[in-house]
């Protein structure tokens, strides 16, 4: 998330000095040789949006929209949070009208369903934060394409003749060779990560149901509520190792993306 964060920054900070340069006025002296990065054509100076540059804008947003569905993948999570805390609560609203059980138990249940809605407003806070950065990083590409196509005014014949381009410098294959090996090292841990979210995901399913099936027996006051705290923390606890292991998962896959983005930018 930082990283995104800092390259959205970077990328706003160039894209603001390539619209600072467009606005710039044009120059009284048409003959002036054109600042390094642009290029002079009758009289006026464009600024040039390099393929680096769209390029990196492009990866800061597909990292945001990727990050995007993790905080939505949190809040379906904060809202199943909350729909279980008020499931419990609401037996336990049944069982207490009859006396079944203490004043001090109800009172906790409904504190955990106050605890669950306000998880789910943290999570969507916090997706809503990642959307306002997805629409001003595509507002920074939509500019980006628009200053790369913006047309030249018509040459001059006074105009002189630009330098050839530079040659392309050549990657080190080393580099090459070293993004590969990390390529296989970070497939290798994704599938790990995605066995242990899978088996975390079954502990916090098995956990759920057991407490489902304690509950409906604490009804009929076969269960102890010590027991059925211990419980209730186990749930949670699986839960929480789900979360986490869903979350490791996602941040490695994203890793492989922009290690293959970078990989696939090198070998052009």
């Amino acid at each position: 998330m930082k990283r995104a964060f800092s390259a959205a920054v970077l990328a706003l900070v160039c894209t603001a000095i390539a619209v600072a340069q467009d606005t710039k006025p044009a120059d009284p002296n048409p003959f002036r040789a054109a600042p390094k990065g642009t290029t002079q054509t009758g009289g006026f100076t464009t600024t040039r949006i390099t393929p680096a540059k769209m390029a990196a804008l492009e990866e800061d947003f597909e990292l945001l929209e990727a990050s995007r569905d993790v905080k939505k993948a949190f809040v379906r999570a904060a809202e199943v949070g909350v729909k279980f805390a008020e499931v419990g609560a609401s037996r336990y609203e049944k069982l207490a009208a009859t006396n079944a059980v203490a004043r001090e138990d109800l009172d906790k249940a409904r504190l955990e369903v106050e605890a669950a809605k306000a998880q789910l407003e943290i999570r969507i806070a916090e997706m809503k934060e990642v959307e306002v950065k997805i629409k001003h990083a595509k507002k920074r590409i939509d500019d980006a394409k628009a200053a790369a196509v913006r047309p030249a005014p018509a040459p001059k014949a006074v105009d002189p003749v630009p330098p050839p381009a530079p040659p392309a410098p050549q990657t080190d294959p080393k580099v090459i060779d070293e993004l590969k090996a990390k390529l296989d090292k970070l497939a290798g841990e994704v599938t790990k990560a995605a066995e242990t979210s899978k088996k975390a995901d079954e502990d916090a399913k098995a956990a759920a149901d057991e407490l489902a099936k304690l509950l409906d027996a604490a009804k009929l006051g076969k269960i102890r509520a010590d027991a059925l705290e211990q419980l209730k923390t186990k749930a949670s606890e699986t839960q929480g190792a789900a979360d986490v292991a869903k979350k490791k998962l996602k941040t490695l896959e994203e890793e492989v993306a922009t290690a293959k983005a970078k990989l696939k930018e090198i070998e052009k």
